[in-house]
């Protein structure tokens, strides 16, 4: 997906949504204007990303790819507490019963995008696909239309995800995704392409 999504579904939150950012630890993406990843750079970087360094490695110039990268370029949270996932939760059924027409596993971006456009409180269940848009369009990408959920699934108070590590979350989607791709580079990359692409001019 492109980034596009998520900067024009920002644009449009209203002030309650807006101030929920701001308090649970997602302020810098309220200034989030990108729309676009240069796919020939991208994958050029994918392809000099070592896993075993967690460095980018551009001929005699090595660059290490660390948490703080990660929060200076998306301005995620870097809080003390590891993100822990539950999708079997009254709240994930709840916002699964949001999509009365589809399955838990057919629910598409667009599905969830049109959820959010409709919404103009920072629900619960705003807050859960606002996360899962977020995922699916910074982090960790579908190889289809099927939306990834893993995200509706978040434990813990979404009020304070600043007391929890986002950063260290994109990093092991990063690395996941660069093996599956080194594995069978024809299959589309499902990473944080966008990350890599602008963490080389941090």
């Amino acid at each position: 997906m492109s980034p596009k999504t998520i900067t024009e579904i920002i644009a449009k939150l209203s002030d309650d949504q807006r101030e929920w950012l701001v308090k649970t630890g997602f302020k810098d993406l309220l200034s989030f204007t990108l729309t676009q990843v240069p796919h020939e750079l991208a994958y050029k970087l994918v392809a000099a990303y070592n896993i075993e360094t967690q460095s980018l490695e551009l001929g005699d110039k090595k660059i290490n790819i660390t948490e703080k990268d990660v929060e200076s370029v998306l301005g995620f949270p870097r809080g003390s507490n590891p993100l822990q996932f539950n999708q079997q939760t009254a709240a994930v059924r709840d916002w699964e019963a949001q999509f009365k027409d589809k399955t838990r596993s057919r629910i598409q971006t667009t599905d969830v995008t049109k959820k959010i456009k409709e919404e103009k409180t920072a629900s619960e269940n705003f807050k859960r696909s606002f996360l899962v848009m977020l995922g699916n369009t910074l982090i960790g990408q579908s190889k289809d239309a099927y939306a990834v959920r893993e995200l509706a699934g978040i434990e813990g108070d979404l009020n304070k995800q600043h007391n929890y590590n986002w950063c260290t979350y994109v990093l092991a989607k990063l690395n996941t995704a660069i093996q599956a791709w080194h594995d069978k580079p024809t299959n589309p990359f499902t990473g944080p392409l966008l990350f890599l692409v602008v963490s080389i001019g941090f």
